[in-house]
């Protein structure tokens, strides 16, 4: 029964990723080409299990990847969307994973993280943080954070994820037009 339970615990275990674990499947997909990544890596989309069910190259993902650009190139701000199954919460706070995420954006791609945000979802538990940087910030607050996240928990619990991804983007741009 113990060897049961070790199995079982140690299955949960893995199915759960940390900042590591899902930095280390965000490059797996990009070498695998389950990833569109520009150059400069100053925007992209993890979607560890296609939850959006969209092809990479079609047209609401190509929309996507556009609207993510440009918001690079008209404020200079580096953006993602982390779309994680699991997250391993019990040892590591989504913030604490946040961080962490950027600071690898920052040391292994060069990203100027004070700069930039990253939404993190975590599917299966349901919870999302977005972590802006220093910078951003002033821009996009704790407060307007929390207003896009109250505005994409309804639409992810409809499983609209192209719409929530879409509504993430366009709210970026709205709080840096304003």
């Amino acid at each position: 029964m113990l060897f049961l339970l070790i199995a079982l615990l140690q299955i949960n275990l893995h199915e759960s990723l940390d900042s590591f674990g899902i930095w280390n499947k965000t490059i797996q997909y990009i070498i695998e080409g389950k990833m569109k990544v520009p150059g400069s890596m100053n925007y992209f989309i993890f979607d560890e299990s296609n939850i959006t069910a969209l092809d990479i190259n079609g047209e609401k993902m190509n929309t996507l990847y556009q609207k993510q650009k440009e918001i690079f190139d008209d404020y200079r701000v580096p953006n993602y969307i982390f779309a994680c199954d699991n997250l391993e919460e019990a040892t590591e706070l989504l913030v604490n994973t946040t961080h962490n995420l950027a600071f690898l954006l920052r040391m292994v791609y060069g990203v100027k993280t004070d700069n930039a945000i990253i939404l993190l979802i975590s599917m299966k538990t349901r919870k999302m943080k977005i972590r802006t940087g220093d910078s951003i910030k002033r821009i996009i607050t704790d407060g307007n954070s929390n207003y896009i996240l109250s505005i994409l928990k309804p639409i992810l619990g409809e499983e609209k994820y192209y719409e929530a991804w879409d509504n993430y983007l366009y709210y970026i741009g709205y709080y840096n037009d304003v």
